[in-house]
């Protein structure tokens, strides 16, 4: 709880106290010399005074500390580094007057700094320096200040500009008020409280809490990152010179209307798809007459955007560009728009009215969860690709008026996956709408999950063909999308040997029977369907247990005897061969108990969503792998055989030993052998379990 240091002691090594969880007091050497980085991180410590010898506050050294609210400094502190304060949270009272250099996150969501914080010294203050500090309520800095935050030069400039490599340090400071830079300063300027780059052509930062209408000069060829996060402004009108727009620059403001620069003067703009998002109250866009591109231009969960102005002759849209603008309800599109890129209305649940007739090319997951496109939805395009309709559930019938080619394009299902992970590394907690939403894993179908749809129509002469109101490809050997609104029973056509992937995504068909030309069935093949039963013939030779993701009615899976490749016991699929393979275990099958096979090794994913399944005995682990064999169930007790003797056992961050379950099992729990070879490691390495 409490340490004093003798004065013997000149140096404390790296994380030397980190998480001492009931340290409060600590009293320093007053000999000491150094501090180790992370030293003193993520205790209770409440005040602390640095001692005059030490000149550096190491990387992480306070790092969480959400109970500290004083620090004295002694007077040689030069430099507070890498999160050395981040997350303390408590933090009121430090003296910065002889700081230098502060560093990227050194203080990140110190709430409790308040009033007007005056860097008398200041050389150089990293990226997020002050990040979320919501309680600061001015800055003012001297002359000696050359460098806030920092990013790399702009390639596309043809000369430097004066703050073109900086970023704001203060986004998502809500309480600032204004910025001062001293007029002597060579490298920064401030005009209205707004910090500039000197020559007055690159906006730095601005300050939250100042309101009003934000009028970008034409001057000005760039706006840094975070430059306007969290600002309190109404509505942005861009100057013609604009060339940047850095990372989150307009970020969780409140900015209303924002009228967009035209890019034909600015050749070579380039900028960052997230600069508006979470922009809440923003509810109109404006792109000037003359605009022909808006690639890289994007509105995520802009929650309130319900008029966006696309003048005619424009050419591009940006991927993703209102993904989540859970408002958009009617959109002009230009007709020299043939295009609707990856992902661009995604989420937009509001989105009634849109004029199809010159678009040529549907890229994947565009229009996906657009719950309020309703009844016949006809379309005139050339290419439509993996899940562009994906779960509008409203949707009852689509006619193709065009040739239409196959629209299975797996370049661009490779591309989507990119794109889904780079949406990930921007998500933040207060975002409404998450990219988290979409499966990774790509789909052919364009309306996987349409449940209202009953028919799919089509020309002759296509690549595509429809039958029956289900999709196929020309030659009939492949079934791309069956409508999710089809109920009963259905016997696949002979011929076809494909199903792809979510062709029955989302369909309400009680019972599949697959014809003697079937080989394959692709991965999320039935994802959520509500199909009780499904019946594979003697000639289906490769199939994966994702296809019955989360298929939760489903009560039996069927196999032809004479299949060479896989059998049904009691309704449960297998893999044949010396060693069978369990593949997918029936979600809605009666019973709570099951006990797998000797010599049955369980294949990845083969228990998802069980209804009634409680308990799992495997007999058998001489041959196993460390798969996730459960997703999506509730309360399984997972028992492990006595045989099962891995090389090596994972810690578990969770502190307790868990075997076959990933994240979305909930209640979920391995058992293991009192005494047994894997009981003995985990005892050794000191690891929690359950025994049986």
């Amino acid at each position: 709880k409490q340490i004093k240091m003798p004065d013997s002691i000149k140096e404390i090594g790296e994380n030397a106290f980190a998480d001492c969880a009931k340290l409060k007091k600590v009293t320093l050497s007053d000999k000491l010399e150094s501090i180790g980085q992370g030293a003193f991180s993520s205790t209770p410590i409440k005040k602390i005074s640095i001692p005059d010898a030490i000149k550096k506050i190491e990387l992480n050294t306070f790092l969480g500390c959400d109970k500290l609210t004083k620090v004295t400094l002694g007077e040689n502190v030069r430099i507070v580094d890498r999160s050395a304060f981040e997350g303390c949270v408590s933090l009121s009272d430090i003296n910065l007057d002889n700081i230098e250099e502060i560093g990227i996150m050194a203080f990140k969501d110190a709430k409790s700094l308040a009033g007007e914080l005056a860097l008398k010294n200041i050389v150089t203050v990293g990226t997020e320096a002050f990040y979320g500090c919501t309680g600061i309520s001015a800055v003012s800095f001297s002359d000696t200040l050359q460098v806030l935050g920092g990013l790399r030069p702009h390639y596309i400039l043809f000369e430097r500009v004066s703050g073109d490599t900086s970023s704001n340090p203060f986004a998502y400071c809500t309480g600032i008020e204004r910025f001062e830079v001293d007029v002597n300063n060579a490298n920064y300027t401030s005009v209205d409280g707004v910090i500039y780059g000197k020559t007055k052509e690159w906006i730095v930062a601005y300050p939250a809490k100042k309101a009003g209408v934000v009028n970008v000069a034409d001057a000005v060829k760039g706006i840094s990152e975070y430059a306007f996060a969290g600002a309190q402004i109404s509505q942005v009108n861009m100057g013609k010179g604009l060339l940047i727009i850095d990372k989150e620059a307009f970020a969780a403001s409140t900015v209303t209307e924002v009228k967009m620069p035209l890019v034909e003067e600015v050749p070579g703009a380039s900028w960052s798809d997230d600069a508006f998002m979470n922009c809440k109250a923003l509810k109109k866009v404006v792109f000037p007459e003359g605009t022909k591109s808006a690639d890289r231009v994007a509105f995520y969960n802009c929650t309130a955007l319900n008029e966006v102005v696309l003048p005619e002759g424009m050419v591009t849209l940006s991927e993703a560009m209102f993904l989540g603008c859970t408002s958009l309800s009617n959109v002009n599109l230009p007709n020299s728009i043939g295009t609707i890129p990856t992902g661009c209305f995604y989420g937009c649940k509001s989105l009634k009215n849109i004029n199809f007739e010159n678009i040529f090319r549907i890229e994947a997951f565009s229009f996906y969860g657009c719950e309020a496109l309703e009844g016949v939805l006809n379309l005139y395009a050339e290419v439509i690709q993996t899940a562009a309709f994906g779960n509008c559930v409203n949707i009852t019938e689509v006619n193709f008026n065009n040739e239409i080619s196959e629209n299975n394009n797996h370049e661009m299902l490779g591309f989507y996956v990119e794109f889904c992970v780079k949406r990930n590394m921007i998500d933040r907690e207060e975002m409404s709408f998450s990219i988290h939403d979409i499966r990774i894993t790509p789909a052919a179908n364009p309306f996987a999950g349409c449940t209202k749809l009953t028919k799919i129509n089509v020309l002759k002469n296509c690549e595509v063909k429809s039958v029956d109101g289900v999709l196929f490809s020309a030659d009939m050997k492949k079934l791309i999308a069956y409508p999710a609104g089809l109920t009963g029973k259905y016997n696949i056509p002979y011929g076809v040997e494909f199903i792809e992937r979510s062709a029955f995504e989302g369909a309400t068909v009680s019972e599949v029977v697959c014809s003697n030309s079937v080989s394959e069935i692709c991965e999320d093949a039935f994802y959520n369907s509500k199909v009780k039963s499904v019946v594979l013939s003697k000639s289906v030779t490769w199939f994966r247990g994702s296809a019955f993701d989360k298929c939760y009615e489903l009560e039996e899976i069927k196999v032809h005897a004479s299949n060479d490749d896989y059998e049904s016991i009691d309704g449960v699929l297998y893999e044949k061969g010396n060693y069978k393979k369990l593949v997918a275990y029936p979600a809605a099958k009666k019973g709570k108990t099951y006990t797998v096979p000797k010599k049955v090794q369980v294949d990845e994913g083969a228990f998802n969503a069980c209804k009634y399944l409680k308990k799992v005995y495997i007999t058998d682990m001489k041959k196993y792998n460390n798969s996730i064999y459960f997703a999506n169930c509730k309360g399984i007790k997972l028992y492990l055989p006595k045989n099962y003797n891995p090389k090596k056992v994972v810690e578990p961050e969770s502190g307790k030993y868990s075997f076959g379950f990933d994240e979305t099992c909930e209640g979920c729990k391995t058992y293991v052998v009192k005494g047994s070879s894997i009981a003995k490691k985990l005892d050794k390495k000191k690891v929690k379990y359950n025994k049986y």
